[in-house]
């Protein structure tokens, strides 16, 4: 390894910490706030009466009409915050550390396997300390920034979403565009809040990290009777601590897909020939799947994938939270989710062709209600999904090229090598083979590296991820399909 700049030095190491301890400590930190709200707080369990109309305020006639929703929003169920710090979190770092420290073990292995060849075949070089040292500087540049962004973001979103509100004690889920709202709040109060930045349309949302403020005006976010909403200076502690430990994992997080970038550039200019030194098969690998010494990636990659699947996880988590916290039909988030299709069967009492009319009309609507098609009507509810669909696709370009492209650019290396005059004795020499079995084995390469995923499925599972990401009450489907392929493939790898 070359010698780094020590700020890059710093950053190598943080990311060559124990991928257990990374997983640990992001478990304990999530699993903090999770305990002070079921043990100490009444934050994670919060219900108050939301308008369905921008019309509505919120008073007891209204409320007694049924133009209001008690609608359940306490920390505890809140699926894109406890379950994303206890469990998505953890598990989406480990795999991320995992991935990026057996880089280094991967390529030494490759190189001990004589995969990096001189252009002359003479022998395999000696050192990829340089090679090495530029994926770690690559990283850096791409990675620390990618950090920075999403801390801004979070900060930003903290700033307006959940600081303003508990400074100025005022719920502003469902003011901002509605005149009616508007006018219960004091003039002077959303003049600071103007003046702030922070009175955007669809902006605030009502949910536990402003949960102080429920009811502090009269008729504006009341709080349904039977619930204790939290003290102002705890809300605001336990707020930012939450938003800054969600900045800094997510960030982290995010960071490691800019790794992947970091790889695929390096290898694209080693498979274009940028380095003194060319890529090549291992065509003494014992690999069953004849991948030539590129299973080695494998260790890099399958976390990965992982990693990518968790990421997916977090930002539909985020995303139904989201949904949920601006639907007024339904009183909690398991509600919205999951919509009872089967009642509708229960409809189908006879046989006749006027029954079964009526069935398929009542499972049309039951199935347009259950893919939520109206989400389209609010831009608000779709914000996500370029972020979501931008780590994906890096990741399958990565992959792609990485994986593929780089083992076909081998193969061809070999075998231009052989078909040139006097080329076939230094390789068949390079690799202690006979002529006849080096130019067998160099024809018959398997291409894709992953012994799971394939890269159909892989291809398939991304498809089926952004279709799931819209339409989310898909998602479970995926979730369990991509659990199930994923055993069955570690069974297929035992047998």
């Amino acid at each position: 390894m070359v010698k780094l700049p020590w700020l890059i030095g710093v950053y190598r190491s943080f990311w060559l910490t124990n991928p257990f301890r990374i997983a640990i400590l992001a478990f304990a930190t999530g699993f903090l706030p999770f305990a002070v709200a079921v043990q100490y707080s009444s934050i994670g369990d919060v219900v108050y009466y939301m308008p369905k109309d921008a019309t509505v305020v919120c008073d007891q006639a209204a409320i007694a009409a049924g133009s209001c929703i008690a609608k359940q929003v306490g920390y505890l169920h809140a699926l894109n915050w406890w379950p994303t710090f206890l469990l998505l979190m953890p598990f989406g770092l480990f795999f991320a550390f995992e991935s990026v420290q057996n880089t280094e073990a991967a390529i030494g292995q490759m190189q001990a396997s004589r995969m990096f060849a001189r252009r002359d075949w003479s022998g395999p070089i000696a050192d990829l300390g340089p090679v090495l040292g530029r994926i770690w500087r690559t990283f850096f540049y791409i990675g620390l920034p990618v950090f920075l962004t999403i801390i801004a973001v979070m900060v930003k979103d903290w700033w307006c979403v959940v600081y303003w509100p508990l400074r100025l004690d005022v719920a502003l889920g469902d003011v901002i565009g509605s005149s009616v709202r508007e006018a219960l709040v004091p003039a002077h109060l959303m003049e600071q809040l103007r003046a702030s930045g922070c009175a955007m349309p669809n902006a605030h949302e009502n949910d536990w990290s402003v949960s102080a403020t429920f009811g502090s005006i009269a008729n504006l976010a009341p709080l349904a009777p039977g619930y204790t909403k939290p003290s102002l200076l705890f809300t605001q502690i336990f707020s930012a601590y939450n938003y800054a430990l969600m900045a800094f994992w997510t960030g982290v997080l995010i960071a490691y897909f800019g790794y992947v970038l970091a790889l695929t550039i390096i290898v694209y200019d080693l498979d274009h020939g940028r380095y003194d030194f060319q890529l090549v098969l291992n065509l003494n690998s014992a690999d069953q799947r004849k991948r030539r010494g590129f299973e080695l990636l494998e260790t890099v990659f399958r976390p990965c994938v992982l990693v990518t699947i968790f990421a997916f996880m977090m930002a539909f988590f985020m995303r139904i939270q989201n949904v949920f916290l601006r639907n007024t039909e339904y009183p909690t988030i398991y509600n919205l989710l999951f919509v009872d299709i089967p009642d509708t069967f229960g409809k189908f009492t006879g046989f006749g062709l006027v029954s079964l009319l009526e069935l398929l009309w009542d499972l049309q609507k039951s199935l347009q209600k259950f893919l939520d098609f109206g989400q389209f009507a609010d831009p608000q509810s779709l914000l996500g999904a370029p972020a979501i669909l931008i780590v994906l696709g890096l990741v399958t370009a990565a992959l792609g090229h990485i994986l593929r492209t780089a083992a076909m650019g081998a193969q061809a290396r070999v075998q231009a090598a052989l078909a040139a005059r006097d080329g076939a004795r230094k390789v068949a020499a390079y690799y202690q083979l006979t002529e006849e079995e080096t130019t067998a084995r160099a024809g018959d390469v398997q291409w894709w590296p992953l012994s799971w995923p394939e890269l159909r499925y892989a291809l398939r599972l991304m498809i089926s991820g952004i279709f799931c990401f819209v339409f989310y009450r898909v998602a479970f489907i995926w979730m369990g399909f991509v659990a199930y392929r994923s055993i069955q493939g570690r069974w297929r790898e035992r047998a």
